[in-house]
């Protein structure tokens, strides 16, 4: 029997989830000085990403605008826009750490060495030189999308996310900000690969993230695991864990068992 099925029929372990925001459908927002370059980079991304949902403009305004509903997403932008400077929006952006929004500015090769040495966080602030070579760009685009959360879920438990998402046969990386910190957890085909947490590895680290308060988790689908410590299955930990609740055992010895 699968453990989310057990859960769903045992009404002493029914709860009232809390409220909880869900956002997802990551996007790519494109904004060029030169309307034909912004045309031609469009084209070349919806052609080699088509399942990517992107949209160009092409003014600071329009980025704005548009940014004001990107909850996660990549924003690739000429440096010198009509209307602007985009170097706007890395100074409004600097400070928000935990914004999920990345930012490619395209700009001449002697301003992005300029940026470059700003010391920018290279997760959220990358720079291509011009002129744009394709290939480049379009490797460039890919790895900051691979970087960018595919889900994002504020006010919700670590074991409700589980059970929400259906987690017992995915792949994915998860950001789990707490009240103690930050965890992180890789998950392949459903099996627990990778957890550490507040200066715990492997199972005490998944327990003890089951345990905390959680902020805000973000989910990264696919294989994107980086390195492992253990390697068990989630439903196993869910029992194990539900299991030492029920028989009042402490949670930490969940693993143990």
């Amino acid at each position: 029997m699968q453990i989310f099925a057990k859960l769903a029929v045992e009404p002493k372990r029914v709860t009232l989830l809390p409220l909880f925001s869900f956002t997802t459908m990551k996007s790519i927002l494109i904004a060029c000085s030169e309307s034909d370059q912004g045309f031609w980079l469009h084209q070349s991304l919806q052609q080699r990403f088509p399942n990517w949902p992107s949209t160009r403009v092409n003014t600071l305004a329009g980025i704005r605008a548009r940014m004001a509903g990107m909850a996660a997403g990549i924003v690739i932008c000429d440096v010198a826009l009509p209307d602007g400077d985009a170097l706007e929006l890395v100074t409004e952006n600097l400070e928000d750490t935990a914004s999920a929004l990345r930012f490619i500015l395209l700009c001449d090769p002697h301003v992005a060495d300029d940026l470059q040495a700003l010391g920018l966080d290279p997760r959220r602030f990358t720079f291509l030189a011009k002129p744009l070579e394709v290939s480049m760009f379009l490797h460039r685009v890919s790895d900051v999308w691979s970087a960018t959360p595919d889900s994002i879920l504020s006010g919700i438990p670590l074991l409700s996310f589980i059970q929400v998402l259906n987690m017992e046969r995915k792949s994915c990386f998860l950001e789990v900000s707490t009240s103690e910190g930050q965890g992180t957890l890789s998950l392949k085909g459903g099996r627990l690969v990778y957890a550490a947490f507040s200066g715990k590895q492997g199972v005490e680290a998944f327990y003890s993230l089951c345990r905390a308060e959680v902020i805000q988790i973000r989910s990264y689908e696919g294989d994107v695991v980086t390195s492992t410590n253990l390697d068990v299955s989630i439903t196993e930990l869910l029992l194990n864990y539900y299991t030492a609740v029920d028989e009042g055992l402490g949670v930490g010895q969940a693993g143990a068992r």
